[in-house]
C-alpha cells in the first residue's frame, strides 16, 4: 500500500496515508463484487508492470474499474 513518494523514500505525509487507505478501499470494493483480491493482483501483473504494487500500476487501474462495472451490467460475465 506504499504511496508513490514513499516507494521513492521521499518524506511521508497525510497524502501518503490517504493513498494507503485508497488501496484498502479498492480491495474492499473488489470484494463487494465477489471478486477475489487475487484477481486484482493478477490483473495488475498481466496488464501493468508485471508487479502487483499499486503505485507501479496506476495506468491500468481504469481497466480494473471498468471490468468491475461490467459485472453489474453482465452478472454472468465472469
Amino acid at each position: 500500500y506504499a504511496a508513490p513518494e514513499v516507494s521513492k523514500y521521499a518524506l511521508r505525509n497525510s497524502s501518503s496515508d490517504i493513498w494507503s487507505l485508497g488501496c484498502v478501499f479498492l480491495e474492499m470494493w473488489t470484494s463487494l463484487f465477489s471478486v477475489p483480491v487475487a484477481s486484482l493482483h493478477d490483473h495488475l501483473e498481466k496488464n501493468g508492470t508485471q508487479s502487483a504494487c499499486y503505485h507501479l500500476n496506476m495506468s491500468v487501474m481504469d481497466s480494473w474499474f471498468i471490468s468491475l462495472q461490467l459485472l453489474t451490467i453482465l452478472p454472468m460475465g465472469r
